[in-house]
């Protein structure tokens, strides 16, 4: 038996506002999937993606709202989280990997 999904239904993708020259087919192996879609008239991967924007000050919002402490990330290294996460011993380790990588890419950037 092949791993290849077995296609059985299509559509057209149903986007005429944002792209009126969009007339790709989507794919889908189980009928559900396919009357899902259709009932809640989604869009084709590409045309999902496109037509989605945003005014400056509702970008300013979105990167004031995850920014600074609210990040989860804020103030804490790669190697924090490995100290955290493996231990002392083998964040060590990843840090030295780390470093090298780092030089030998410098390195190459040189010549």
């Amino acid at each position: 038996m092949s791993n290849e999904k077995k296609i059985k239904w299509k559509r057209n993708c149903p986007n005429p506002d944002h792209n009126p020259n969009c007339e790709k087919e989507i794919f889908y192996t189980q009928k559900s999937s396919k009357n899902r879609a259709e009932k809640r008239n989604t869009n084709c991967k590409s045309c999902a993606s496109t037509g989605r924007i945003f005014s400056s000050e509702r970008n300013k919002k979105i990167g004031e709202s995850i920014s600074g402490e609210r990040n989860g990330m804020y103030g804490k290294s790669v190697y924090d989280m490995w100290v955290e996460k493996y231990g002392i011993d083998e964040a060590l380790k990843r840090e030295k990997v780390r470093k090298e990588k780092y030089n030998k890419s410098i390195e190459e950037k040189r010549k």
